[in-house]
């Protein structure tokens, strides 16, 4: 099993490791911390299936930056029938990545043209269950603060328009505060 399949478009920029390889030939994201990162990649109509299958992201155009840190500056794909924006920073990416101890922060701002919440729960009934067990979407090692905002929001045969939110995650626990939506004739806060 590859990583990519059904890859369109392309991937071109830079990578640039330095430091003592291990002694194997492969070197796995463990690795990564001790090998000093400066990696910046640009899409450009890049699209593909991940992992199983499950997974499909299609017209990806805009850069990664990673260094310690992951930078999306105005990254943009389609997934599912969305179509998302991301400005975002991961502090501390790498060394989470290779399993070290410590926290992932996440900063930034995340645009969808229009949001399908359930798609991300796993299922399409706006759960937490899939094939007998649940997701983990409560990761102890990330906080994160964002900005979401969307055209449009299908919630439970629920639609409103203008949605914006902010997202605060600690450890087990999401805070969505600030909600503002167009609907039902009026605004929702």
């Amino acid at each position: 099993n590859g990583l990519v399949h059904q890859q369109t478009g392309s991937v071109a920029g830079k990578i640039h490791l330095s430091g003592y390889l291990p002694d194997s030939t492969r070197i796995s994201s463990t690795a990564l911390p001790t090998l000093d990162p400066d990696i910046l990649l640009i899409f450009s109509d890049f699209g593909g299936v991940f992992g199983t299958g499950e997974t499909a992201l299609s017209g990806v155009n805009g850069t990664v930056m990673i260094g310690n840190d992951l930078t999306a500056d105005s990254l943009s794909f389609a997934f599912g029938d969305q179509h998302f924006i991301i400005n975002a920073a991961m502090r501390n990416f790498i060394p989470w990545i290779a399993g070290l101890p410590g926290m992932m922060q996440i900063t930034g701002n995340v645009h969808a043209d229009r949001l399908f919440p359930a798609m991300f729960a796993g299922a399409d009934d706006d759960t937490t269950m899939k094939k007998g067990k649940t997701m983990n979407i409560f990761p102890s090692d990330v906080t994160a603060e964002m900005k979401l905002s969307a055209d449009s929001i299908f919630f439970m045969g629920f639609r409103a328009a203008d949605f914006t939110s902010k997202l605060d995650y600690r450890p087990y626990v999401f805070n969505f505060s600030d909600i503002k939506a167009a609907g039902l004739e009026g605004t929702l806060a």
